[in-house]
């Protein structure tokens, strides 16, 4: 659950209009947030627009993933690992925030020449 703004009020896409997210997908914490760990939150400083989010629960569990480049399936594969969650649910819940994230500028883009972490 993101709390705080939401994710789909900037109005602004960061992410190229020609992309798609799938499973294949790889991202990484943006350069432009700060974010750190409150209680059992996350708080979530976006430092171009100067907005805070805050992130807890799954939300924040896949935030922590994204320290290092991880594939949308690496994600998936880790939460069904932690959660009892279907396959097919934690894809669809997985590429719709990581698509916010990007809209919002939290997370970048990596590039398929770019090393990948493993978890």
């Amino acid at each position: 659950v993101i709390i705080g703004r939401s994710l789909h009020s900037s109005g602004k896409r960061v992410m190229p209009e020609n992309a798609k997210i799938t499973l294949s997908t790889r991202v990484v914490l943006s350069p432009q947030q700060i974010s750190s760990r409150l209680g059992g939150e996350i708080v979530i400083m976006d430092l171009q627009k100067g907005v805070y989010h805050g992130a807890e629960g799954v939300c924040a569990f896949i935030w922590n993933l994204l320290d290092k480049p991880i594939s949308v399936e690496q994600i998936c594969r880790r939460m069904m690992e932690e959660y009892d969650v279907d396959e097919s649910r934690c894809q669809e819940d997985a590429m719709a925030l990581i698509e916010q994230l990007l809209n919002e500028g939290l997370v970048t883009l990596v590039q398929s020449s770019e090393k990948i972490s493993l978890p």
